[in-house]
């Protein structure tokens, strides 16, 4: 914990501030239909009202962490990356292929759009980088993958009643957060 509150890394202390204000949520899936359906119809609001204010607030918020809403220049690369996957939709470049040739493989068109000598290796952005890889045909694959691990992580935390029954649900909201910077 020491490490990363002293590293210059924001992304992975938001992450992890997200997953630890989730565990109340963990134990909420625990509750019987009922109680689980009023906290429901009750915190849904209020989850969609926070989330209203944070979106409204973004830029602010970014900047009191020292950031800016391009996220480090990530957001830069997104559409760019965008465009390419609409070149090969289905199947993709092949794994890592698109990154592998530097200035003279497809990513030189990219690089060239981007501000000078800013070169990324990859997307920055799993989900991106798998629609880039493998298509839709890959992404659909692993987006199924990673649906039936939450379904099961869910189910996991109602039949396990300690607090290792949480690990594998907050390894999900972990893994879902993770991909979209990293």
């Amino acid at each position: 914990m020491l490490a990363l509150l002293m590293s210059t890394t924001k992304a992975a202390l938001v992450i992890l501030v997200g997953v630890l204000l989730c565990i109340p949520l963990y134990r909420v899936l625990r509750w019987n239909p009922r109680q689980l359906a009023l906290c429901l119809g009750i915190g849904l609001p209020l989850v969609v009202l926070i989330g209203s204010g944070i979106v409204g607030n973004f830029e602010d918020l970014l900047a009191e962490i020292g950031r800016n809403t391009t996220l480090s220049g990530r957001t830069l690369i997104w559409p760019l990356v965008l465009e390419n996957i609409r070149l090969h939709p289905w199947f993709g470049y092949g794994y890592n292929t698109f990154w592998l040739h530097g200035w003279e493989g497809d990513a030189a068109v990219l690089w060239s759009q981007l501000p000078r000598g800013f070169e990324p290796p990859h997307a920055h952005n799993a989900y991106l980088d798998v629609l880039l890889s493998f298509g839709w045909v890959g992404f659909a694959v692993f987006m199924g993958n990673l649906a039936a691990f939450g379904y099961r992580a869910c189910r996991w935390i109602r039949t396990c009643p300690t607090a290792e029954g949480m690990a594998p649900l907050m390894l999900f909201v972990f893994m879902l957060l993770v991909n979209i910077t990293e």
